[in-house]
């Protein structure tokens, strides 16, 4: 079992929260998360990433196929988009660079699929059914054209919400394609006037058993 964090310096560079959060919780980070754009970051974070290995972590970049400040409604990047190749000179651009960082990378690439809150979901954006497998498979295809080798490709749904998203049988790229898969799911406790503790098993299981099947 890994350990892992994210914190609100994740896209600075700097790791002073993370190990903080390290002292408080007696334990060393194996995994620290990033966000990263294909709109703000044409180049893999070669200097960040390697921050993070030398405190010894494995980055986990979740990469993002939009601008996060233009909504939901982005033709530009369109899963349609991503598979016609109108992406592919960056995200091979990302496949040299990560293969000459040369250390183990985590790629958490279009998380959360199984929504409605993010342009890469099926349903939104002009996205029609099995343009998001057709999507990812694009982009690993591509890495697996350049000879990476030092990446782990993390599939990431969001918690299974009643009449929210497509099923995750049918966003599931295929274990050719997949080699780790994390469940975002969200624990709001007294945060809103909605919301209450949960336990772990009742935030993930359900969706865990969808995923087992």
């Amino acid at each position: 079992m890994l350990f892992g964090a994210a914190t609100e310096e994740n896209n600075s560079g700097g790791l002073t929260q993370l190990a903080s959060f390290e002292s408080h919780a007696g334990k060393k980070a194996a995994l620290y998360g990033m966000y990263k754009s294909f709109y703000w970051d044409p180049n893999f974070p070669t200097s960040e990433a390697t921050t993070v290995r030398n405190h010894g972590s494995i980055p986990m970049i979740t990469w993002e196929p939009f601008n996060p400040s233009a909504g939901v409604d982005q033709p530009t990047y369109s899963l349609n988009a991503i598979t016609g190749g109108n992406f592919d000179t960056m995200i091979r651009t990302w496949a040299t660079q990560i293969k000459t960082f040369g250390s183990p990378v985590w790629l958490r690439f279009a998380h959360e699929m199984n929504s409605n809150w993010y342009p890469w979901a099926e349903g939104v954006n002009g996205n029609g059914a099995g343009s998001y497998v057709a999507a990812y498979r694009h982009v690993r295809d591509i890495f697996t054209g350049a000879g990476v080798t030092n990446v782990k490709w993390v599939w990431s749904p969001n918690v299974v919400m009643d009449g929210v998203g497509s099923s995750l049988a049918s966003l599931y790229p295929g274990d050719a394609y997949v080699d780790m898969v994390g469940i975002d799911g969200y624990n709001w406790g007294t945060s809103s006037s909605w919301a209450t503790w949960q336990s772990p098993a009742s935030v993930f299981g359900p969706t865990m058993s969808q995923v087992r099947a």
